[in-house]
This record gives structure tokens, C-alpha cells and sequence, in this order.
């Protein structure tokens, strides 16, 4: 092998190591954004469920002390609203202890729509007030899925601040691993050109 080959091949070496290190690293780091990305639309649509219900919540109140039809197409306009938030979320939590709370959520709200929204048609006060006060009960279902999502947002912060210190001990670690490794290779290449000479 000449020695314009043995150069070029322990600086590639060196060179190949680099680029190993770097592309797991950009890769380490891209999957850690993507997934902390991805869990801060289900924080903000769980905070959309909670307002949409509790606009629905006002809305019927509204309606079974004004009984207008302004009143009951903005409750029935809200309840449609909270339906269609459900599907979003549901489509997007993967947790099975979230997924479970919002279930049982999603079921008293499609019973409480259903019922609220005959209510409406018939234009039964009584019956509204009744509807909007059960909103209480999701209300509180959808506490606690909050207070589920949070926590597990909190720990995918911890995690993701596990995976950073990680990927920075890989860098230093693998900073020095490569310096050394072409080091060698060097002083390696350097006597084998300088060991012929010396003779």
C-alpha cells in the first residue's frame, strides 16, 4: 500500500468515526423533539375539553333561564364542539390509564348530549338545567384526565432530560474515543512511513 493510501485511509478513519457520532447524535436529538412535540397537543387539547365543556355547562344554564333560540343554538353549537374535541383527543392520547378516563368521559358526555340537545328541541327548561349540571361529573372526569396527562408530561420531561444528559456524555465520550482512535492511527501510520527511513 502506498503511503498516499495509508494517509487517506486513517483520515477517513477518523473521519467516518465523526460522522457515525454526529448522526446518532441528530438522531438522538430529533426523536427526542418529535415526541415532546407530539404529547404538548394532547396538554392543549385536553385544556380545549375542559373549557368546551364547561362553555357547554354555561350555555344550557343560559338556555334554561333564557329560553331563546340564540341561547340553544350556541349551547347546541357548543355541544357539537365538545363532541368533535373528543374525537381529536381520542385519536391522539395513547396512554391506557388517560385513554380509560377519557372513555368513560366520552360516554356520559354522548348520553348527556344526546339528552341535552332533546332537551333543547322541546325547549324543556327543567330537563336543560338537569343536563347542564351532569356537566359537573364530566367536568370532574376531565380533572383528572388532566391531571393524568400532566403527570405523564412531566415525566417525559424527565425522560427527556435523562436522554439529553445521555446524548451529551455520548459526545464527550465519543469525542474522546475518536481523538484517541486517530491518534493512534497516526502515530501508527507515522512510524510505519518513519521506521523504513530510520534504516
Amino acid at each position: 500500500m502506498t503511503i498516499k493510501k495509508k494517509i487517506l485511509l486513517n483520515s477517513l478513519i477518523g473521519l467516518a468515526l465523526s460522522i457515525l457520532m454526529i448522526a446518532f447524535i441528530i438522531f438522538r436529538m430529533l426523536s427526542i423533539q418529535t415526541s415532546n412535540q407530539d404529547y404538548v397537543k394532547v396538554l392543549l387539547t385536553v385544556g380545549s375539553l375542559k373549557a368546551e365543556t364547561n362553555a357547554s355547562m354555561q350555555s344550557l344554564n343560559t338556555f334554561a333561564f333564557n329560553m331563546t333560540d340564540a341561547n340553544k343554538n350556541i349551547a347546541i353549537n357548543d355541544l357539537e364542539n365538545t363532541g368533535a374535541t373528543y374525537k381529536e383527543l381520542d385519536s391522539i392520547l395513547k396512554e391506557k390509564q388517560s385513554r380509560k378516563v377519557l372513555k368513560d368521559a366520552e360516554t356520559k358526555f354522548k348520553i348527556l348530549q344526546k339528552e341535552a340537545i332533546a332537551a333543547l328541541t322541546e325547549s324543556n327548561a327543567s330537563e336543560v338545567k338537569r343536563q347542564s349540571l351532569r356537566t359537573k361529573g364530566i367536568a370532574n372526569d376531565i380533572y383528572l384526565l388532566d391531571l393524568y396527562t400532566t403527570k405523564h408530561y412531566t415525566y417525559l420531561e424527565e425522560t427527556m432530560k435523562s436522554d439529553i444528559e445521555f446524548v451529551i456524555m455520548f459526545a464527550l465520550i465519543g469525542s474522546v474515543i475518536v481523538a484517541i482512535i486517530t491518534t493512534l492511527f497516526i502515530l501508527r501510520m507515522a512510524n510505519k512511513i518513519t521506521n523504513p527511513l530510520k534504516n
